[in-house]
């Protein structure tokens, strides 16, 4: 509270109370600092300021909504991780997929230099038998100069054999004897030709069936060169053109296959090799259906089943004219069928 000042002449004692009433109290100016603290903006009956404990009460109460703002933060930030967690892809197992990829790099690598050493190996053997077939063609030629030498002897002897006849049908001063002895001596030489002619004769058809059978097995090896190449350059081919996404997406298909297959009584299927499948049931024990598929014309080249009697051979004619996937379907739906009855 200001201190009232002295007046200097009973004129200012008016001007003095005047002012003294007008000026506030120090409990004022507090009110006033306290109103603007606790966030109140007039001093009315419906905005009160509040009462110390009260105004404690509501601290408190912020305290504990901040706190529970707080927890609830923290549930919502762990929720969120845990959604992300089982939302994200599962992480992929660099090291067994490396492996895998390698063990069939190797299988792959394998096949393809057994199918280049048989292509080798049937280029060599085309070699020999080409160059066996020209020496045989040059002594067939050889034959057929010697026949053609001797068709053109042939020839002279029947031209000397008329030339001869007409000279006696000509002459009449040969005696009997003379003309028996001419025709006796050319009579021999005739046969000789004939003979001679009869034994180039076979020798030329022997030498052309050899050289028809030499040249069939030639075609045989180049059919079983070119489909060798083929598979071999097939494999090449797969083994340049995996892919991870692919790779992985085939590895999820096989688990749920193989879980698929389990309901329907199939235990696994392993693939041996491109060509090869065993599948393997759970009833009877022991029970495997074999297939080998011929991967050039996507269709099954043999099947059969072991460790059972059930027999599945009248159904495999008619699965081989079918696609590969189409006839192993057939075939082993066929056989849990039958194996159910057992």
């Amino acid at each position: 509270m200001q201190v009232p000042t002295r007046p200097l002449s009973l004129k200012d004692i008016p001007l003095e109370i005047d002012r003294f009433n007008k000026a506030q109290l120090n409990l004022y100016q507090c009110q006033e600092e306290y109103k603007k603290k606790v966030g109140l903006s007039v001093y009315t009956r419906n905005n009160l300021p509040f009462h110390p404990k009260a105004l404690e009460a509501e601290l408190n109460d912020i305290k504990d909504h901040f706190h529970l703002l707080s927890k609830n933060y923290v549930e919502f930030l762990a929720k969120e991780k845990f959604l992300q967690c089982i939302l994200q892809e599962p992480p992929l197992e660099i090291t067994e997929l490396d492996k895998t990829i390698e063990k069939e790099e190797a299988a792959f690598k394998k096949e393809m230099d057994y199918y280049i050493q048989q292509v080798d190996e049937l280029g060599q053997q085309i070699v020999m038998l080409a160059q066996s077939i020209e020496q045989t063609r040059s002594k067939l030629l050889n034959h057929a100069e010697e026949a053609s030498s001797i068709l053109d002897q042939i020839t002279q002897v029947e031209e000397e054999i008329m030339r001869i006849d007409s000279i006696v049908s000509k002459q009449s001063k040969l005696t009997i004897e003379e003309a028996k002895s001419i025709l006796r001596r050319q009579t021999t030489d005739m046969s000789k030709i004939q003979k001679a002619i009869t034994e180039k004769k076979d020798s030329i058809e022997e030498h052309k069936w050899h050289v028809e059978d030499l040249e069939q097995e030639v075609r045989q090896l180049q059919t079983n060169a070119d489909k060798i190449k083929a598979k071999a350059d097939n494999a090449v081919y797969q083994n340049h053109r995996r892919d991870e996404k692919v790779e992985k997406s085939y590895y999820q298909y096989i688990e749920m296959s193989n879980l698929c297959n389990q309901l329907f009584g199939v235990e696994k299927i392993e693939f041996e090799s491109n060509s090869l499948i065993n599948i393997y049931f759970k009833k009877p024990a022991n029970t495997v259906l074999h297939f080998e598929i011929d991967i050039i014309s996507n269709q099954i080249q043999d099947a059969k089943i072991t460790g059972t009697i059930v027999p599945i051979q009248d159904f495999i004619k008619a699965a081989k004219q079918k696609p590969a996937y189409d006839g192993i379907r057939i075939i082993t739906l066929e056989t849990l069928a039958r194996l159910r009855r057992l």
